[in-house]
């Protein structure tokens, strides 16, 4: 191949890169033809693979042991942090307080005897319903 040839292949290959158009061997013959090529004109293309090379080093390097360490340590202190929370989430100083005709009242024995109250009306309401219920079924199976 010519010089004349090389930097044309140079070319075409560095406009492909940059577009994102190569090929993982377009850009193996790129490098290959960079390192050998030793003009001025093709420098930026070099320095350009050069950092990507550097680069994929860099990103493909074990754990060391000084981030493993961080991340014990950051793991650590989620799990402190979360089990704090469970344990203090609903202590037992939560307040307990009910709003009636815009009072509130913040007795606990007092709120907890009006809501078992209110829960009874319920319940006796449900029971009511239930036998009216049967009543008219009774009632609509004795026309037919």
């Amino acid at each position: 191949m010519t010089d004349q040839d090389t930097h044309t292949t140079i070319d075409r290959l560095t406009e492909r890169y940059f577009a994102g158009l190569t090929s993982l061997e377009e850009e193996r013959t790129l490098r290959c033809l960079l390192a050998r090529d030793g003009s001025i004109e093709h420098s930026p293309q070099r320095a350009t693979m050069a950092y990507t090379a550097m680069m994929r080093r860099q990103s493909s390097r074990p754990h060391t042991a000084l981030r493993r360490a961080m991340s014990i340590a950051a793991a650590t202190a989620t799990a402190v942090g979360l089990t704090y929370a469970a344990l203090t989430f609903g202590a037992a100083d939560s307040e307990c307080y009910a709003m009636i005709d815009n009072r509130m009242i913040d007795d606990r024995a007092a709120v907890t005897a009006m809501v078992e109250a209110t829960l009874g009306e319920v319940a006796a309401a449900r029971d009511d319903m239930q036998a009216s219920v049967a009543s008219q079924l009774n009632e609509i199976n004795l026309q037919l």
